[in-house]
């Protein structure tokens, strides 16, 4: 059987680089870059989208970071909102999947959010990631959203750029002291099994729609960070908690997502959050 066509936008990133390890077997990958497409300008995308044959079109292309979606919303908009628009319009062929957070909700709710719930941001990142997700909707049927939170990894993406894990244990080593909330309720999540997951959805072919995808459990980011100097057996006594940030936007109090839908998938696995980050990082424990 011939394998199907999987081109991943956002190939260097923590996501997409994921996709570039373990899609390689069963599909054959076409890996796009920041660098290729001009770091994502919106007329070298559209012209290369225009004869771009795919198809499974895995968009991983996002500008995550909060103070900068709200400093920069041109941006924001380019790339969370308008990128998946280009991308069902030029390619209407292609079976896209579109990956989407848990800050498209206001966090009002107390107990876990489903794909039935109304999103309602708080912040330019969660607004621009919800008119991503109804730029797609509105103009495909062939689409996978799939949500998912606070995202974790041992490696190291393609671009090179350390991530929050070893960022944290990194300033523990180094003596500092730590503030992190101990209101935001979310749930930590492995990249490895986000990505196998988007796996099985693309070889099973579940119905289209939007799918939540995390790990089991919750936690502040206090407890997160906590487990993480567990985990490293580094001093927690160097982490407070503490009830804000000095930010000038919103953040939503409460975003743990119900994965009951996409549980009905064969093959879909989903941990624990705890077990799933000391899988992640057991070959780390000795020498960091």
């Amino acid at each position: 059987m011939k394998k199907k066509l999987v081109t991943i936008l956002g190939a260097n990133g923590q996501v997409g680089s994921e996709c570039v390890r373990q899609f390689g077997k069963e599909f054959t990958l076409n890996s796009v870059t920041a660098k290729m497409l001009d770091n994502y300008n919106t007329k070298t995308i559209t012209n290369y989208l225009k004869n771009l044959r795919a198809d499974i079109i895995v968009n991983c292309v996002s500008l995550t970071n909060l103070t900068q979606c709200e400093s920069n919303t041109a941006l924001a908009n380019d790339l969370n909102s308008t990128l998946p628009f280009a991308i069902a319009k030029c390619c209407p062929g292609a079976t896209i999947v579109q990956l989407s957070t848990d800050y498209v909700f206001n966090g009002m709710k107390r107990t876990p959010y489903t794909e039935k719930d109304s999103t309602y941001p708080l912040n330019y990142y969660g607004l621009s990631k919800s008119m991503g997700e109804l730029n797609l909707q509105t103009h495909t049927d062939k689409y996978y959203i799939v949500r998912t939170s606070s995202l974790f990894t041992s490696k190291v993406s393609f671009y090179g750029k350390p991530n929050f894990v070893f960022s944290i244990i990194k300033k523990l080593k180094d003596g500092e002291t730590l503030k992190f909330n101990d209101t935001l309720t979310m749930t930590p999540t492995s990249t490895t099994e986000l990505v196998r997951n988007i796996g099985v959805i693309m070889k099973q072919e579940p119905d289209y729609g939007i799918y939540h995808c995390t790990q089991e459990g919750e936690a502040t980011w206090f407890d997160y960070v906590q487990q993480i100097a567990d985990t490293f057996h580094l001093d927690k006594n160097q982490i407070f908690p503490i009830k804000s940030y000095p930010d000038s936007f919103k953040r939503p109090e409460y975003t743990v997502l119900d994965n009951t839908k996409i549980r009905g998938i064969e093959g879909i696995r989903i941990d624990d959050w705890r077990n799933a980050f000391n899988w992640e990082f057991s070959k780390y424990y000795e020498g960091l």
